[in-house]
């Protein structure tokens, strides 16, 4: 993930069973691990409002508590209801399948079977860094590193927060301002 600095950093949240990374005040983000499943949280800026719910974020938080698997997760999902539309990138680190989950009016669950790229901010000033972005992991399908997915998100958003998680290794970087932190999952 590579981002614009916000008013507030982004905070690691280690708790017993998962650890996640949340950002800024307003609930909209949150990327997270235990030993059977990865979240991201995928929200648009522009999500459909459905009416009082859990926020996604939160949601995201909460399957990182209750279920080992992106089929539990999917469960507990199912049985939230949500404040906002929103998506749910759902990875399982062992066996290593993904599905990405739509939540809102229109529920969807599809398998992850591409690489496929997030681009919150699109519009003609994202599309450069965005496609230097999806040409440098085109690039290197297969063998990226954590180093090498920080040297990739720089080269595309000069100037940003960097989020890598490895989730075979179970690590991650963090870097913003030339300062770089290792976290453990």
């Amino acid at each position: 993930a590579g981002m614009f600095p916000a008013l507030l950093p982004p905070s690691w949240r280690p708790s017993s069973g998962h650890k996640g990374l949340g950002f800024g005040l307003r609930p909209g983000l949150y990327l997270g691990a235990n030993p059977g499943l990865a979240v991201a949280t995928l929200l648009d800026p522009g999500a459909e409002w459905l009416g009082p719910g859990i926020p996604p974020a939160a949601a995201g938080e909460y399957c990182l508590e209750t279920a080992r698997s992106p089929e539990a997760a999917l469960k507990v999902l199912a049985e939230l209801r949500p404040a906002r539309s929103s998506r749910y990138l759902l990875c399982d680190p062992v066996a290593g399948g993904a599905m990405l989950v739509e939540v809102g009016l229109r529920p969807k669950v599809a398998p992850v079977e591409e690489p496929f790229m997030v681009v919150s901010s699109a519009g003609p000033s994202a599309e450069p860094n965005a496609e230097r972005l999806r040409a440098g992991l085109a690039a290197n399908v297969g063998w990226i590193t954590a180093d090498k997915g920080l040297n990739l998100l720089r080269a595309a958003l000069p100037g940003g927060f960097y989020v890598v998680l490895d989730l075979d290794a179970r690590e991650g970087l963090l870097e913003q301002d030339g300062n770089r932190q290792s976290v453990r999952l």
